[in-house]
């Protein structure tokens, strides 16, 4: 396995340094890892806005020669105050997010510490105006479970596998550079579910969501190039050099990030392998009173290795598997799937005593867990948690006592 090239900018030295000493000598990921602290990140930020500034002058520019050109995972720390003589100032990681994504060669971006060090969201729900592609505590940056390794007992869902995002975002870059002028929705496979999606959804995607471009998406709907990035329309209009694999760049991690937390996230347009043999129990291969057969559809792995008869609902796979983490089936086609026993017989569904809780990435049961209600456009709202590490901060708490809105499915 190629090593991976981990940078993490942080303005605490000492604590950059440790992260550095930790990664390096565990087994958790095949790495080299940089920590980045004080003087260095402005630095690298004023050749970022360098960049920047040759881009709105209509001036050539690369994306090469940094310590983040070369990372495959960045990670940055939401709070960096940058020393400088004789003055300190303070900078947003979200800030550094959008500039590194814009104007660097990076792969994946990881935010730490922006909702704490150590915390579990369960509104489920995602920020459109963040340009991470995930957000971790900085004590979670040493979970196994966060680099595809056999994980403990608290690790997130919705995390990708850090040690395959580099090279699925290879791929999603070169589809986005092989049909920069083709409909996204067309490359990417889901034509088909655009009368699905909410409105909210649509929108991001700009003024005409079903014929939007990779290249028109980045430089003019406002969620990839910001406004004084993009090119300015009329009679006086300004032309910002912008290299065609920095947009396909963009494109690729903002397309991915709204498919994985926009589209997925409310399992009611696509469905991954747990909340799918959730209710559907028949898909399930194996004994169904074990444990360990309902826990093999946990894994961030192909559909075959997920102890399903994927078989019968092959014909309603979302085929580009490597825009999103895992493997996902089209909803819509899979609760019309004849080959389904509670789709011809829903009457006799099987009554199952394990539930899928999204804090642990793993099924339990149901007694021992803790139902709650996400903040989603969705009729599956209702969730559950494990709360096996009391050291993890739950937020916001209120989710744990709400109730499902009427007409509202629990996944049972």
């Amino acid at each position: 396995m190629t090593r991976k090239k981990i940078v993490v900018l942080d303005d605490e030295k000492g604590i950059a340094a440790q992260y550095e000493k930790t990664l390096n000598s565990t087994d958790i990921v095949s790495c080299n890892f940089e920590a980045i602290a004080n003087s260095r990140i402005g630095d690298i930020l004023a050749e970022l806005t360098g960049r920047q500034s040759s881009a709105r002058k209509g001036q050539k520019w690369s994306a090469s020669g940094l310590e983040v050109d070369k990372a495959d995972v960045l990670i940055i720390d939401y709070d960096l105050t940058i020393f400088k003589e004789p003055n300190a100032s303070f900078l947003s990681g979200e800030i550094m997010a959008y500039m590194a994504r814009c104007f660097s060669s990076c792969k994946t971006i990881v935010g730490m510490n922006r909702y704490g060090r150590n915390f579990f969201d369960l509104s489920l729900s995602w920020n459109p105006d963040s340009y991470t592609d995930v957000n971790i505590g900085s004590e979670q940056l040493v979970n196994p479970g966060l680099w595809g390794e056999k994980w403990g007992p608290f690790r997130p869902w919705r995390w990708p596998d850090l040690s395959k995002s580099p090279e699925a975002f290879l791929k999603m870059t070169n589809d986005a550079n092989e049909n920069s002028k083709k409909p996204i929705v067309q490359t990417i496979g889901i034509s088909n579910i655009m009368s699905s999606m909410p409105n909210s959804a649509l929108r991001f995607l700009g003024g005409n969501p079903t014929k939007a471009t990779f290249n028109g998406f980045v430089m003019s709907s406002g969620n990839g190039l910001r406004a004084k990035d993009m090119p300015e329309g009329g009679k006086r209009t300004r032309k910002p050099y912008m290299p065609q694999e920095a947009v396909s760049r963009i494109a690729a991690a903002r397309i991915s990030k709204w498919l994985e937390r926009a589209i997925l996230q409310g399992q009611d347009i696509l469905v991954d392998a747990p909340h799918l043999v959730n209710r559907y129990p028949s898909l399930l291969r194996g004994d169904h009173g074990k444990l360990k057969t309902w826990n093999k559809t946990t894994k961030l792995a192909d559909a075959s290795e997920l102890g399903i008869d994927y078989e019968r609902i092959k014909d309603h796979r979302f085929e580009q598997d490597h825009w999103i983490s895992r493997p996902v089936w089209f909803w819509h086609g899979v609760m019309n799937c004849r080959e389904i026993k509670e789709v011809v017989e829903p009457w006799k569904k099987e009554t199952t005593r394990f539930v899928f809780c999204e804090d642990t990435s793993s099924f339990a049961p149901r007694n021992v867990c803790r139902e709650f209600v996400a903040n989603l456009e969705s009729p599956y709202v209702t969730r559950f948690v494990r709360m096996p590490d009391q050291s993890v901060v739950y937020d916001p708490l209120i989710n744990l006592f709400l109730r499902k809105n009427e007409g509202a499915d629990a996944e049972t």
